[in-house]
């Protein structure tokens, strides 16, 4: 599996308070990954592009991105950061709606790859 495993470039938004020079965001290189906000639902983490909505989730609906342990619908995390918060992340909800919470919380998470 690792062999077929493409390297990507991932876009991060910086929290505000992590801002420095400018800079509004983080770049890496990396194989497997956690989803951004804009690649789940489409839109921008405080006006940035964490790079662009993935074609798994184009059109997908809250019940598209519902996650199951068993038969219980799961909490389960994404890259971005709240942009003032920076104790806070992005996650999905059980129900598959976006939602924010202090990092310390026990979330599920749901890594995405490149497999080339």
């Amino acid at each position: 599996f690792v062999a077929v495993l493409g390297e990507i470039e991932v876009k991060t938004a910086l929290c505000d308070c992590d801002k420095v020079d400018g800079a509004t965001y983080d770049i890496t290189h990396d194989k497997v990954w956690l989803q951004s906000m804009t690649e789940i639902f489409g839109s921008n983490n405080n006006g940035i592009a964490e790079g662009s909505q993935l074609a798994y989730w184009v059109g997908a609906s809250d019940a598209d991105r519902i996650k199951y342990e068993g038969s219980t619908a799961r909490y389960w995390w994404l890259r971005s950061p709240h942009p003032t918060l920076a104790g806070h992340v992005r996650y999905v909800y059980p129900s598959g709606v976006l939602n924010v919470s202090s990092a310390n919380d026990a979330h599920g998470v749901v890594p995405a790859c490149c497999i080339i």
